[in-house]
């Protein structure tokens, strides 16, 4: 008595019912399948224009903030407090792209343009008072 048979006949039939109740199409809008969806844009920050961008070869402390340019906006980031502000400036840990990024930066938003440059510090000579003052 043969055994395989019925067993290879149970498996096939039960391979073409699997493969008609969900059948497999190229267009992700046929048969009730989405696209995924493309995540949301964090919102505008209230500062005037975009921080300096980050890089990596700069100390970051706790709650500096850069950006990162994607397409279509720029990204910012703020490092983090105590403990992990320390990982800011370490590689393996840059905003966006770093493996460990979320452990050392948060999202904080978006940003357009530039920050408008600060003015020129101003200086006061002071009065000269005749020099070094005697020793104690």
């Amino acid at each position: 008595m043969n055994y395989a048979a019925p067993a290879i006949s149970r498996l096939l039939a039960l391979a073409l019912i699997a493969t008609s109740a969900s059948p497999t199409t190229t267009n992700p809008t046929q048969q009730g399948v989405t696209a995924p969806a493309t995540p949301p844009v964090p919102a505008a920050w209230s500062g005037e224009g975009c921080p300096m961008a980050f890089n990596s070869g700069t100390n970051y402390g706790p709650g500096d903030v850069v950006s990162v340019p994607k397409t279509g906006y720029t990204l910012l980031y703020q490092c983090t407090t105590s403990p992990n502000y320390a990982s800011c400036s370490m590689s393996g840990f840059e905003p966006n792209t770093g493996l460990y990024a979320d452990q050392a930066w948060t999202v904080f938003g978006t940003c357009t343009g530039i920050i408008s440059p600060t003015g020129s510090r101003e200086f006061v000579t002071l009065a000269d008072t005749g020099g070094c003052p005697a020793e104690f």
